[in-house]
């Protein structure tokens, strides 16, 4: 499999944008769980709550990221290496059947540090910076108790995962990491 990440460019052009109303909206239908959700968390979701820089940031850039997988057939990151909120469900949201946005950027922080990879602004994620963005994200969309809860179990009981020395079977098979470059140095 090969990772196709975004540059920052393409990072930037979606954060701290107003909400737009061309996207498709998720339905209840338990299909929807495994669809890509892209447009919806980049053109509304996101927009409409507003995170701080760092959580919007890396949300986009995991939401960016493409899958190429063995057959050739290309994913979106969410589609391919999240499972959205592990163990708790994601309930917390009106729009249909998502996974958990902040749990997919939290997912890519992860595979990023299992690949000793920096995010496409050099920044290389610590254990409670991790935490701190999760509860960031809910704490944006006013969920503060649940931004708190969830916050207090991953900070009990993620770093066995993110110390843990084993890489699962489904990271293992990333082979390649791609980057586009940015229009700066195309330039050059």
């Amino acid at each position: 499999m090969r990772m196709i990440r975004p540059n920052q460019d393409e990072v930037e052009y979606w954060v701290g944008i107003s909400p737009r109303q061309d996207y498709e909206e998720p339905s209840n239908d338990k299909s929807e769980w495994g669809k890509d959700h892209k447009d919806f968390v980049l053109k509304y979701f996101l927009p409409k709550y507003k995170p701080n820089l760092k959580v919007w940031r890396i949300t986009v850039e995991a939401y960016l990221t493409k899958i190429k997988t063995e057959n050739g057939e290309i994913k979106s990151f969410e589609e391919a290496m999240s499972d959205g909120s592990t163990i708790v469900p994601d309930f917390a949201y009106k729009f249909g059947r998502i996974k958990d946005p902040w749990a997919v950027a939290h997912d890519f922080i992860y595979i990023l540090k299992k690949l000793s990879l920096p995010d496409v602004y050099g920044n290389t994620w610590k254990y409670f910076d991790s935490q701190k963005m999760y509860r960031d994200g809910w704490y944006s969309q006013n969920f503060y108790i649940i931004g708190s809860v969830r916050w207090i179990g991953l900070v009990l009981f993620g770093w066995t995962l993110w110390n843990n020395k084993k890489i699962s079977k489904k990271f293992k098979k990333i082979k390649y990491v791609i980057y586009k470059p940015s229009k700066k140095y195309l330039e050059k």
